[in-house]
């Protein structure tokens, strides 16, 4: 197997089962030609082909509950298990960055990596792919070999940003996947052009007697793709992005059309097993049924170290929206010492708590080390006194009095002024669908209310007090 790397001589590389062969049309590397690629001999055309996307940073779910979907341990599984019997081509349609800080980059090539490690064959550039800028991608291509491809985007300059598309022989046949974006995507550095008329381009140009597929990656919304697939008769499949919830297969005229999205929580199965039974299309889960995969276990373990090294300080992640009420002016966290001279019976109410080892709970699998752990399980996570790194903020771990009552300075300076939060109020913002799909809220506030013989006290002189 051979493909374009940009500056660099080609590499023999395998993955898989399949060859594949990276198509620069018009890129400024000065690789426009299509590199030879070697064949099994095989007459078979059993095929299946993998394809995720929007992977949205998730390496894997947050792990606050069990079942979880997603994450590239189980999906490389997935793929095995679908190599077991037939020749498996793996794709991504982009989406799979989760933000354009260090903290993200980091995140990104750790999913490329688990990627590559499951046999990719061609990433397509979506929205968070564009948004971290073409000399970024660059890099990452040079650094990685990542079989990025995008046919419809050009840099600032008006050159190729990567190959538009890319060829996979399996067995003997020879198959050709495009990538394209919307041109709603578009930033200041990066240019994107109708993705009808790339795709149309692409073909024409990478003309050949017989392919025995052609499927498009399009990080397109519904509608465009629902267009695209009405008007590209010549594609067999045009797989898409961001969709929100994932799209049915369904059929526009000969075209296929369907999508994988949702925090990698879904991946589409195209096959054919014979040429007369034409392509199928499934989207499947990636549920907690698969096992998790020891490559991609290695790989998130890498991740971890490569974070644990980093220590990344919390205001430089852009992963603090959990937390996005925080202190103002005068007022600032205070640490759940400053608590302890006035309410010490409540301050061993909360040692009994779960929320006083939120933060042991992560060491474990050593997510303690990752910033987007680390926002639902400190208190104040970039804000002014609160938690901003492990090495400087180790008295801020866990979930706190103020994450739930407010950063409490100016209270601590005059308790008789209240702590700025209602604490009830506060409880969604971690405790939402994805990390708590089953939290009930009368059966958890049970467990952490406090105050409430006060309460009771105050109600029986006819006194009105709210607990906060």
């Amino acid at each position: 197997m051979a493909r374009i790397i940009p500056n660099r001589k080609f590499r023999n590389l395998s993955i898989g089962i399949c060859c594949l062969v990276a198509i620069a049309i018009g890129c400024c590397w000065g690789c426009q030609k299509t590199v030879a690629s070697s064949s099994s001999g095989s007459t078979s055309q059993s095929v299946t082909l993998v394809i995720s996307g929007d992977t949205a940073g998730w390496i894997v779910p947050c792990g606050c509950t069990s079942a979880q979907s997603g994450g590239l341990l189980r999906r490389a599984t997935l793929v095995g298990n679908a190599g077991k019997t037939e020749s498996t081509i793996v794709a991504d349609v982009g989406g799979a960055a989760s933000g354009i800080s260090d903290y993200h980059r980091t995140k990104f090539e750790s999913i490329l990596r688990g990627e590559l490690a499951m046999g990719l064959a061609a990433h397509n550039l979506g929205q968070s792919e564009l948004a971290l800028g073409p000399e970024v991608l660059k890099e990452i291509m040079t650094e990685l070999y990542v079989p990025f491809l995008s046919a419809n985007t050009l840099d600032s300059s008006g050159a190729k940003i990567c190959p538009s598309a890319i060829t996979v022989t399996c067995d003997g046949a020879t198959y050709l996947l495009i990538g394209v974006v919307d041109p709603s995507f578009a930033t200041p550095d990066v240019r994107v052009s109708d993705p009808k008329e790339a795709i149309l381009k692409t073909i024409e140009t990478l003309r050949l007697p017989e392919w025995e597929g052609i499927f498009v990656l399009a990080y397109c919304p519904q509608e465009k793709l629902m267009e695209l697939a009405s008007q590209l008769p010549e594609v067999d499949a045009i797989v898409g992005g961001p969709t929100g919830q994932t799209l049915s297969p369904q059929k526009k005229g000969a075209t296929i059309v369907c999508s994988a999205t949702n925090k990698g929580k879904f991946v589409v199965q195209l096959n054919r097993k014979e040429v007369a039974s034409g392509w199928q299309a499934t989207v499947v889960e990636v549920d907690a049924s698969l096992q998790d995969q020891p490559m991609q276990v290695s790989n998130l373990n890498d991740f971890r170290r490569r974070l644990a090294d980093a220590d990344f300080p919390a205001g430089s992640t852009a992963v603090g929206h959990f937390n996005s009420t925080g202190a103002e002016g005068d007022l600032h966290y205070s640490g759940n010492d400053s608590c302890l001279k006035c309410h010490v019976r409540d301050r061993e109410h909360w040692t009994t708590t779960k929320h006083a080892h939120a933060w042991e709970s992560l060491k474990p699998n050593q997510s303690h080390v990752d910033p987007f752990c680390q926002q639902c399980h400190t208190t104040g996570y970039a804000q002014s006194g609160g938690f901003q790194t492990i090495s400087s903020s180790l008295s801020m771990v866990n979930v706190g009095c103020e994450s739930c009552h407010g950063p409490s300075s100016l209270h601590v300076a005059e308790p008789a002024r209240r702590t700025p939060w209602l604490a009830r109020d506060q409880c969604l913002i971690c405790h939402d669908r994805e990390n708590s799909p089953n939290f009930k809220y009368d059966e958890y506030w049970a467990t952490i209310v406090h105050g409430v013989k006060i309460e009771s006290s105050a109600a029986a002189s006819g006194k009105k007090v709210e607990v906060q």
